[in-house]
């Protein structure tokens, strides 16, 4: 007897035999043996759609990290309430987009930036900066692009990558989601940090006029963390907040500048959430068997 469910096969093989007689009763029994066979096959439509939306996905998030804290100038940075700077700014995140997934899905990747278009112009003209403000903007991208890959799974695997022979596009993909989310938790968490700190008035009027020992020994920090959620997410979590626990302790008689703490607290919590990101996204790969490829086991 067999049967098939999505994704998993069953069999049953009946068949009977006899034991010794019982030594009290003198009588020989037949009993029934049953096999049980179960395998996993890739026949479940739901399975490689959901690689798709995966490896679409991670494109876009390595794009959206390029665009966002790579290719962002300053100047378009600071000027974002003027025309040509966030028309440069949204024209660098449809073409990054649009290559990253090697040149498919146009009119849905026009789509995303114009979606990025109007959270950019809310944060620049209508929400004050603050970290809860750059949580919200990154967070509106990070779930955009969630639902392009939900509604066009095919963009990666129909485009011009996907379509080179070898594994390169998949190792490409799985060294491009480790790039991005290294460049997220490091110099994402920078901005996340300055936007967390300059509101609460620190004794330096900005963040980046702080000694540069300082933004060099958070840098590390930061990507010690990243590394660590990548390798044992849940020991580096537990780590760090013991850490931070001893921290916030040691130094609760300690003058400091207003808002140092909180960008201390800030600058951990970044890292550890984009570095568990970036480890479930690599662990969810298709690609590479990134699964394999080093300590990332999925949880």
């Amino acid at each position: 007897m067999s049967a098939t469910l999505p994704g998993l096969s069953l069999r049953a093989d009946f068949s009977t035999d006899k034991i010794p007689p019982d030594p009290l009763c003198g009588t020989a029994h037949s009993i029934a043996i049953v096999h049980v066979g179960m395998e996993f096959h890739s026949s479940c439509p739901s399975l490689p759609r959901l690689f798709n939306v995966i490896e679409t996905f991670a494109a876009l998030a390595i794009a959206h990290v390029a665009s966002d804290f790579v290719f962002q100038s300053r100047w378009i940075a600071q000027n974002k309430t003027a025309l040509w700077p966030m028309s440069a700014h949204i024209a660098i995140v449809a073409v990054t987009s649009w290559t990253a997934l090697g040149f498919s899905a146009l009119f849905a990747v026009l789509l995303l930036s114009a979606a990025h278009l109007a959270m950019d112009l809310l944060k620049s003209r209508h929400l004050k900066k603050s970290g809860g403000s750059f949580g919200i903007d990154q967070g509106f991208h990070i779930c955009c692009i969630l639902i392009f890959a939900m509604a066009q799974p095919n963009a990666w695997s129909n485009g011009l990558w996907a379509s080179v022979p070898g594994n390169a596009p998949s190792q490409a993909l799985a060294l491009g989601v480790l790039a991005m989310g290294a460049i997220y938790a490091t110099r994402g968490g920078l901005f996340f940090v300055e936007h967390i700190v300059t509101p609460n008035k620190c004794t330096a009027s900005d963040w980046r006029s702080l000694n540069s020992s300082t933004h060099r020994l958070a840098t590390w920090q930061r990507a010690t963390v990243f590394l660590g959620m990548l390798i044992g997410p849940m020991a580096c979590a537990a780590i760090c907040a013991v850490y931070v626990t001893f921290k916030l302790w040691h130094d609760r008689n300690t003058d400091r500048p207003n808002g140092t703490m909180s960008g201390m607290l800030g600058s951990f919590a970044w890292a550890i959430f984009i570095g568990f990101g970036t480890h479930v996204t690599l662990s969810l790969l298709p690609t590479l068997d990134a699964a394999r490829m080093g300590p990332y086991p999925l949880l």
